[in-house]
């Protein structure tokens, strides 16, 4: 199991936000967001073929930033801290519009 991936399930299941350190897919450059994590689902990597695990949430807008919705490998994630900050879990699903059903269970 990925290093992370239990504190994603419980940040869901919880409705936490959480300040996620990775590495960008694009340019190799580490970034550091706050993300409302959605779910986590397997996704094939176009260059290696290889199934990964993906974190799919959402982002809030801020200082030279627009809102929009995240996916991150969990293979890139550098680090992750829990937030004392809560999300709603039903305006998130709106956001993001998920075209199937999770696969992390919760009670929202």
């Amino acid at each position: 199991m990925i290093l992370y991936k239990q504190k994603i399930i419980e940040a869901i299941q919880n409705q936490n936000m959480l300040s996620i350190n990775f590495r960008k897919e694009s340019d190799g450059s580490y970034v550091e967001r706050d993300i409302a994590p959605y779910d986590i689902y397997p996704k094939e990597d176009s260059k290696s073929r290889i199934a990964r695990e993906m974190l799919l949430g959402y982002e809030e807008g801020g200082f030279n930033r627009d809102s929009h919705v995240v996916t991150i490998y969990l293979d890139n994630i550098h680090n992750i801290s829990v937030l004392d900050e809560t999300f709603d879990g039903y305006r998130i699903r709106r956001i993001i519009d998920p075209k199937q059903s999770p696969n992390i269970p919760r009670n929202w």
